[in-house]
């Protein structure tokens, strides 16, 4: 799902099932012509550190999902 508030997107997904997940995020569908970073959270599958945040310059075309989990892009 991506959403738009002013100039700043939301992308997010979460996996249902109990097996990985490789999907592929439909950037052209995307208005990201101002954009020039943001941040990725993604689940960690540590129980000790659950989330990844990284600082991202652009969008990743695909991401893999572990089991029950899921992401969000902030831009």
């Amino acid at each position: 799902m991506a959403r738009k508030n002013g100039n700043r997107w939301f992308i997010a997904s979460i996996n249902g099932t109990d097996s990985d997940l490789d999907i592929t995020i439909p950037v052209d569908r995307i208005d990201l012509a101002s954009f020039n970073k943001g941040k990725l959270y993604t689940d960690s599958g540590d129980t000790e550190t659950p989330w990844t945040v990284s600082t991202i310059s652009s969008v990743p075309q695909k991401l893999s999902l572990l089991p029950r989990g899921g992401f969000v892009i902030v831009l």
